[in-house]
């Protein structure tokens, strides 16, 4: 190994040229041709690489999104759909509400009736036995009557 930076400079070049690695003005020049070269090619792979996995994910992201989306309208649709179901069945209720109050009316008018009937019908009643009994005593030969048998 050469002891001067001339003999190693000369070194240096005589072994790049055996070796294919060209000539190389001064050492740092090889060292970074060494080094660099390699190094370069490997920055190159991995900006390609992640130029690749950003556009995976974007892909990835644009995927989710859609399917959120879909979901987002699917959930939508459905909370539309209760509350349309719902509207229809608070509407059956107050109907049927309605329906039931004049079921109670009608049948608050029918017992009033029947309790009016029952009241004709008791005095009618009474009305019938008083007129049987004034019947049959003016049935009763007139000798009866007077002495109160």
């Amino acid at each position: 190994m050469p002891a001067n930076g001339h003999d190693k400079e000369l070194f240096f070049r005589k072994w790049g040229e055996i070796s294919g690695l060209g000539v190389y003005p001064s050492l740092c020049e090889l060292v970074e041709g060494i080094v660099t070269v390699p190094l370069k090619a490997q920055l190159a792979e991995t900006r390609q690489e992640r130029e690749r996995d950003r556009a995976d994910h974007a892909a990835e992201l644009e995927r989710i999104e859609k399917r959120l989306i879909e979901e987002r309208d699917a959930t939508r649709d459905e909370a539309q759909e209760a509350r349309a179901e719902a509207d229809h069945a608070k509407a059956d209720q107050v109907r049927m509400a309605r329906d039931v109050a004049t079921m109670f009316d009608e049948l608050k008018a029918l017992s009033n009736r029947y309790g009016e009937l029952h009241a004709d019908r008791a005095r009618l009643q009474a009305d019938v036995d008083r007129l049987t009994t004034e019947l049959e005593q003016a049935r009763r030969p007139w000798w009866r009557r007077l002495v109160g048998r």
